[in-house]
């Protein structure tokens, strides 16, 4: 990548950085579209941030069902992929699905992903990310941190 490449994906995670709300509960986190091409992963992490000072209380904090979905342009979940996929995730771990290139083919994929919890309470302690990398290399790419933009109900997550 080149240094200007760099800038202007630097310049791009502020951006969605700065344009973050605190999440409430409920919240879905989206993405924008993105595209990946063959030799490309798109990875999407996600921490389960709800942990307690007082580790006897870790113990007590729910495991979180989270819901990962990769969209294609017209809002159809893309078939190649085993999706939604879902992550069960204890308080202070994370976890990630991928999107590999082998899911595509050798065009270009443009895509965006949809992170949800099953529950409110679940939803509030969500903390995920979007990367590019390079599959042979594991070089990142590009990293996002996706926000959270939608009220959506507990039983519209699932």
């Amino acid at each position: 990548m080149t240094r200007r490449g760099s800038i202007v994906g630097l310049l791009a995670t502020a951006a969605v950085l700065a344009s973050i709300a605190p999440a409430e509960a409920g919240f879905l986190h989206k993405s924008g579209v993105i595209g990946v091409v063959r030799g490309q992963t798109a990875r999407v992490n996600v921490a389960h941030i709800g942990c307690p000072s007082d580790p006897a209380a870790v113990a007590r904090e729910p495991t979180c069902a989270v819901s990962v979905k990769f969209l294609a342009g017209d809002g159809s979940v893309l078939p190649a992929v085993q999706m939604p996929a879902t992550l069960m995730l204890e308080p202070c771990k994370a976890g990630f699905v991928d999107l590999s290139d082998t899911a595509f083919g050798n065009g270009r994929l443009a895509f965006r992903v949809e992170v949800g919890a099953a529950t409110k309470a679940c939803s509030n302690n969500l903390l995920p990310t979007l990367e590019i990398f390079d599959s042979d290399t594991g070089r990142a790419l590009i990293g996002l941190l996706l926000p959270a933009v939608q009220k959506v109900r507990e039983a519209a997550i699932r």
